[in-house]
């Protein structure tokens, strides 16, 4: 039980493919458990939700497959854009709780102890081999974005932490108060985005400046006392994509995920 609480509040959809959709605006994806929310800067409430398998984390997006961390068994699973299954290959390390892609490689960033907030982050090929960067030890498992040629994590203080790809640490920053708590992280190509619980009001998602931590003045819709994953990604609206992710939970409860 306690594993299962710190998945979900580790829940993170890494930054996965970056672009902006025909508006012009970012399209953000915020994961709670078995739901998935569609939310654009600019609007206050979802564009669109639907249902995900249950316990799953990690969600990103590499331009042509979505790939997803399946619990609590922390296998990883790809699907093509239609939702038809392509793979699957076990995490490199037990208790997996964030996945990012850097357009090439799949991150992934795996819980050390579940008494604290160090992380073994991997880089992998799409069949789960070892990428050029050896894993290396981080701190925070709250937060997982590829962020230009670094990995970001976020910590339970509030902190991004910023690791070169050979896993040397280069800076920190922060990104809230005390008095409120962090609880995912993604970056759009311009601002890290975070989900934001404060301890009186409303959960919202913020943008800030990757450099200062500067909150930049947008805030986005978000599910009250929850915690939730962020991605952000490219969004046509046509449907596809609805249908897709209905075709990956029947995948699921028909037995066919392992």
């Amino acid at each position: 039980m306690k594993m299962l609480t710190l998945t979900i509040i580790a829940l993170v959809l890494a930054a996965s493919f970056v672009s902006a959709n025909p508006t012009g605006n970012i399209t953000l994806f915020a994961s709670y458990w078995d739901t998935l929310y569609v939310l654009r800067n600019g609007a206050s409430n979802p564009i669109a939700s639907f249902d995900l398998p249950s316990e799953t984390d990690g969600l990103t997006f590499d331009g042509e497959n979505w790939w997803m961390i399946k619990q609590p068994e922390g296998t990883i699973y790809c699907f093509d854009y239609g939702g038809d299954y392509v793979t699957d290959f076990p995490a490199p390390a037990a208790n997996p709780t964030g996945l990012a892609w850097d357009g090439e490689y799949l991150w992934i960033s795996c819980l050390l102890d579940i008494r604290y907030d160090d992380v073994q982050v991997y880089q992998v090929n799409t069949e789960g081999l070892q990428g050029p960067y050896g894993p290396f030890t981080a701190f925070g498992h709250l937060g997982l974005t590829v962020f230009e040629d670094c990995i970001a994590t976020l910590t339970f203080t509030n902190v991004c932490n910023f690791y070169t790809m050979a896993g040397s640490f280069q800076r920190s920053i922060e990104l809230g108060s005390s008095s409120e708590e962090e609880k995912s992280l993604t970056y759009d190509g311009d601002a890290l985005w975070v989900y934001v619980k404060p301890e009186a009001n409303d959960p919202y998602i913020k943008n800030c400046d990757p450099y200062t931590g500067e909150w930049l003045g947008d805030q986005l819709f978000a599910l009250e006392c929850i915690e939730t994953g962020l991605a952000s990604g490219v969004w046509s609206y046509t449907g596809v994509e609805m249908e897709a992710f209905g075709k990956i939970k029947a995948f699921f409860e028909g037995g066919d995920g392992k």
